[in-house]
């Protein structure tokens, strides 16, 4: 296991001083702007859910059970 450590460490050099050489940095594409508008729909709509959940709930049970849900009456 040993003598293969060498190896990866030359490996690896030549990997990293390849990429040091190489100027050609490509910008990444711009984000469509459709998916932000989908995604944040979706956010809205789970906070939304999530708001009515547990305004049902809490209108369902009694105040002692908001405070101590575990406790049985």
């Amino acid at each position: 296991m040993v003598e293969v450590i060498p190896f990866f460490l030359i490996a690896f050099g030549a990997v990293a001083e390849h990429n040091r050489k190489t100027d050609e940095i490509k910008p990444l594409a711009p984000p469509d702007p459709q998916d932000a508008v989908d995604k944040a729909t979706e956010a809205s709509k789970a906070v939304q859910d999530s708001r009515i959940n547990a305004s049902s709930r809490a209108e369902r049970l009694g105040p002692i059970q908001l405070q101590a849900p575990t406790l049985k009456i």
